[in-house]
C-alpha cells in the first residue's frame, strides 16, 4: 500500500486499482481493513482504529463540460445510490463539475470536482447521464475490467486539517495501468 500522507490524524494511501475500498460480501481485504491493521501495529493501539473513506474517474460521451445536478438516494440493501427525479424523503442534493481532459479511442478520460460527497455520486451521476465509469457493470459499464476494478481515481484532494485547521492538498499518482499510462 503507498502511503502518500500520515499524521496523528490523517492517513492517506494510493489505492492500487482492483483492490475493494471497504469490505464486501466477498471477504476480500479491503485498503480501509489494511490501513486499520497497519495502524494498530505502528502504533500498537488497544481496541479498534476508527478510520473514514473518501473517494474519484474517467469514461463518458457526453458534452466537453458540465454541471450535474441531481438528488440521490441509497438503497442500503443494494449498496448503491439512485438518481431520483426529485427531492423525495431520505434523498441528497448531489452536485458535481466534470471536464473532459483526454479522448481516447473508446473513452474520454474526466476531471471531476465535488461539490458535495454523497454514497456513490460519481458513479451515480454519470451512469444517470449514459456515461458509466469503465469497468463499473454495478452501475452500467457493459463489461468489467480483467481485474475487476473501475477506472475511479482520487488524483487529488485538497481540505483543511481536523486539527491544525491548515489547507492540505494531497496528490496521488495513477495506477500503472495502459489507461492511466495513457495521461
Amino acid at each position: 500500500m503507498e502511503i502518500v500522507f500520515e499524521d496523528n490524524h490523517l492517513l492517506i494511501v494510493n489505492k492500487t486499482p482492483g483492490q475493494l475500498s471497504q469490505s464486501d460480501k466477498t471477504g476480500d481485504q479491503s485498503i480501509l481493513e489494511l490501513c486499520k491493521n497497519y495502524i494498530k501495529l505502528k502504533y500498537n493501539k488497544k481496541g479498534n482504529v476508527f478510520l473514514g473513506l473518501v473517494n474519484r474517474i474517467d469514461r463518458p460521451t457526453i458534452k466537453k463540460s458540465g454541471r450535474l445536478i441531481n438528488f440521490l438516494k441509497k438503497n442500503e440493501k443494494k449498496n448503491k445510490s439512485f438518481v431520483v427525479n426529485k427531492e423525495i424523503k431520505g434523498s441528497k442534493e448531489s452536485i458535481l463539475n466534470y471536464k473532459v481532459v483526454k479522448e481516447l479511442d473508446n473513452y474520454n478520460v474526466l476531471k471531476i470536482q465535488l461539490e458535495t460527497g454523497r454514497h456513490h455520486q460519481i458513479r451515480a451521476q454519470l451512469s444517470n447521464i449514459e456515461s458509466p465509469v469503465m469497468g463499473d457493470i454495478k452501475y452500467g459499464a457493459k463489461r468489467p475490467n480483467k481485474d475487476l476494478s473501475i477506472c475511479l481515481h482520487s488524483k487529488s484532494l485538497e481540505f483543511t486539517h481536523p486539527v491544525t485547521k491548515k489547507q492540505l492538498k494531497i496528490e496521488a499518482g495513477f495506477p500503472d495501468l495502459k489507461i492511466w499510462n495513457s495521461l
